[in-house]
């Protein structure tokens, strides 16, 4: 697995977002940034209905951790992300089109926030990690769909240029002339 260092030009948090009634935690704890290299892999994310639903089987790719799992007795020991499965366990507020957030028996401790959460039949990101419960077996997440909509708004508002932007397999050799396209990623 290549490692890259990657400059970020900017960072935006989600700070608030109105709508009518709403049961997931008030401001879901995400963030979209921007990378000066293109061409980076990526997720697909679900956007469309009742693609989260309880007892669909997920996984999630991340580091449950934080630095724990990388770095044992001053010594580099992981750079891989860790696989876990399991099944969205409830959605909130109930079974709908577009949940509000779900959680998961997966247990996931600081440092696994952010990770993606994926169907294991399809491959579709269905949604983050936020947070869980000390010491329990069950860990909280952000519906993709409420990310798809909130990075197509900041896609809209923002024109961003990068002038010095590097292809992902070019970090590896010198830069090379020509246009380039942005890479959105969201935390």
């Amino acid at each position: 697995m290549p490692i890259a260092t990657l400059e970020i030009e900017w960072y935006i948090p989600l700070e608030g977002f109105e709508t009518k009634s709403w049961y997931g935690i008030q401001v879901p704890d995400l963030g979209i940034l921007l990378t000066n290299v293109t061409e980076t892999p990526g997720l697909s994310l679900a956007e469309g209905d009742f693609e989260i639903q309880p007892g669909v089987e997920i996984a999630t790719c991340g580091f449950p951790r934080g630095s724990q799992f990388i770095v044992r007795d001053g010594r580099l020991q992981q750079l891989t992300p860790t696989l876990r499965r399991g099944i969205v366990s409830a959605v909130y507020p109930f079974p709908i089109a577009q949940p509000h957030g779900f959680s998961i028996d997966v247990m996931q401790q600081g440092g696994g926030s952010g990770s993606p959460v994926f169907r294991t039949d399809t491959g579709l990101a269905v949604g983050i990690l936020h947070s869980g419960l000390p010491n329990e077996n069950h860990t909280f997440a952000d519906p993709s769909w409420l990310i798809a909509k909130w990075l197509k708004e900041v896609k809209q508002n923002r024109n961003p240029r990068l002038n010095k932007a590097r292809t992902l397999d070019s970090l590896m050799r010198p830069p090379q002339h020509g246009q380039s396209t942005v890479n959105w990623s969201v935390l």
